[in-house]
């Protein structure tokens, strides 16, 4: 029996998705499709170029929308069964990496952040990362922002925060100094990584408190649309938290948010490091809870900080399209 190469993986899924009933959930459609395309995957072994190829075809095909006269897709041209269809697409060539978007859980977080932007009416959101270190997260987050404003138009501002000194003192168990000590994680010169950034992304150096008072003036009109917080330390998480208390509508109704150290190595718990941090946070602000998204989001350390004072979460105001946001 003779195997199927990539490339006719990548076909039969574009058709699958090409053939979706009208009366079917598009979203069971892909999960149907994906489960196909895996199992094939699983026993071939060809052309990555190819496979590449059919994934962008099947990217392109997929939106139904108008284009401007640069060529950009205009996302508030698809109505809500055209969102889902193009953005199950846009998910699963995420992680294969078709498009060179950097870390799937940046991306991917970043791309939920757009899609809630969309049914709110916005074309540009800010995305933030706390704790640069040395910038591959950064510079990761940049790669996707840059693939947002080139397919679509729309504006993504990237910011980076950092101390430039590494991890500060462990204050006690809670810190993991099993895993972490002072010191770790230094930036050196920002100068270095400032000369990599794009005009629309920005590194700001210093303490938390005056770095978030900062970063809340120079992004008055634009919504917070993606948060990663790589602190490490539960007394540096806590410390940075209070970046979820501004106005309301400074932050997309449910923000996405990547916790970095919450799971993997032996000794994390719920009672020490960043996990413990959110659930102080969480009793503290009800209005302002941080919920961890499960399996089926398929997003590593997927997070959500549910903005439930927002006037779109009160019923003060309709977004443009309803919130049926599922994974993809």
């Amino acid at each position: 029996m003779t195997m199927p190469t990539r490339e006719d993986v990548a076909l039969a899924y574009h058709e699958l998705l090409r053939r979706a009933p009208e009366d079917e959930s598009v979203l069971h459609a892909h999960a149907a499709a994906h489960a196909d395309v895996e199992a094939m995957r699983a026993s071939i072994a060809a052309s990555p170029e190819a496979f590449a190829l059919a994934e962008r075809a099947a990217f392109e095909d997929s939106f139904a929308g108008t284009r401007r006269a640069d060529g950009t897709k205009d996302l508030s041209s698809l109505d809500l069964r055209g969102l889902d269809r193009h953005f199950a697409i846009l998910g699963e060539a995420m992680r294969s990496g078709v498009f060179n978007t950097g870390r799937a859980h940046y991306a991917l977080c970043l791309a939920h952040g757009v899609r809630q932007a969309v049914h709110l009416g916005l074309d540009r959101i800010a995305a933030l990362e706390i704790g640069v270190a040395q910038g591959a997260g950064l510079l990761n987050l940049i790669r996707a922002a840059g693939f947002f404003r080139r397919e679509y138009g729309f504006a993504v501002d990237v910011w980076g925060m950092d101390n430039a000194t590494g991890l500060p003192p462990l204050a006690d168990h809670r810190d993991h100094p099993e895993i972490w000590h002072g010191g770790q994680f230094a930036m050196g010169e920002p100068e270095g990584l400032r000369a990599r950034l794009p005009p629309w992304a920005h590194l700001l150096i210093g303490e938390a408190g005056e770095l978030l008072a900062g970063f809340a003036a120079r992004t008055a009109g634009v919504p917070l649309g993606f948060l990663s917080i790589d602190v490490d330390l539960h007394s540096s998480t806590t410390r940075v938290l209070p970046v979820l208390l501004g106005e309301a509508e400074r932050y997309l109704p449910a923000l996405p948010v990547y916790l970095d150290d919450v799971e993997i190595l032996v000794s994390y718990n719920r009672w020490c490091g960043e996990a413990a941090a959110v659930e102080a946070h969480n009793a503290l602000n009800p209005l302002r809870p941080v919920e961890r998204k499960g399996v089926a989001w398929n997003i590593h350390n997927f997070h959500v900080c549910h903005v439930l004072d927002h006037p779109v979460r009160t019923g003060a105001r309709r977004p443009r399209l309803p919130f049926e946001i599922g994974p993809f």
